[in-house]
């Protein structure tokens, strides 16, 4: 089974990289969350979705008429808040906590392969189980800024994704040889919205190594500025999505 599997490790600030493969059986689940725009209506809901059987706000006219969309998981946020950041009963706010709109994650998230790898049974993904392997196997390879912490620049990021695969540096590749830098979208699919700090929840889903003083790196340059790439921070609730120079560290 032909499988394409993402690694990826920056290191600017600290950027590292994940790396994760989607076997081309995989696939979403059934989209439960269709994201269309209203077209400006006022009265009219911002998005398609599954909703709570009290929700009373209109849909758009392009939801009612079945417009094509994309499966869009939940976030994870199960809690509702007001103005001063107190909890409050989620019932009737309109909250993402209350809506909790999109598809169901599965239950459990993440399993572990006992391969060295993790795979996320909600978007089909196989991630590597170790977030900082390229400082923790092969550190050499890091021979740039502080050498041997596993900050590297993008192009030395994707260099070693490229080596794993060619068997220069086995014991990251999990015994396979496609493995690809994850884009940033596959890098915010890890997010939970719902956790304090994604490095604790993530540690606890199986994946070890995960640094929260690093960004890592994604295969995605940025539009704006084509110097520039997009990396994932794994701390706060949200995460934080940013880019940098692809010569940074």
């Amino acid at each position: 089974m032909k499988m394409n599997r993402c690694f990826g490790k920056m290191a600017a600030l600290g950027v590292l990289s994940f790396f994760h493969f989607l076997p081309d059986t995989a696939r979403s689940q059934l989209a439960q969350l269709l994201y269309s725009p209203c077209l400006h209506s006022p009265g009219c809901f911002n998005f398609c979705a599954i909703l709570p059987p009290d929700w009373e706000e209109p849909l758009c006219e392009v939801c009612q008429e079945g417009a094509p969309g994309v499966a869009l998981p939940r976030t994870g946020q199960t809690l509702c808040f007001n103005s001063a950041g107190q909890e409050r009963d989620c019932a009737g706010t309109g909250e993402d906590g209350h809506l909790r709109a999109g598809v169901v994650w599965p239950e459990p998230r993440f399993v572990d392969n006992q391969d060295g790898t993790v795979t996320d049974q909600l978007t089909g993904l196989i991630w590597l189980q170790d977030a900082n392997c390229l400082a923790t196997r092969y550190p050499a390879f890091d021979n740039d800024g502080t050498s041997g912490d596993g900050r590297v620049t993008w192009q030395r990021a994707l260099d070693f994704v490229r080596e794993i695969n060619a068997d220069t540096y086995p014991d990251c590749g999990a015994g396979q040889s496609d493995w690809r830098l994850a884009n940033i979208n596959e890098l915010e699919s890890l997010m939970n919205a719902g956790a304090e700090r994604q490095d604790t929840w993530l540690l606890g889903q199986g994946f070890s190594n995960v640094r929260i003083d690093e960004m890592y790196w994604s295969s995605t340059t940025n539009a704006f500025a084509a110097h520039q790439a997009w990396a994932m921070e794994f701390l706060m609730a949200n995460g934080a999505r940013r880019p940098f120079p692809r010569r940074v560290r």
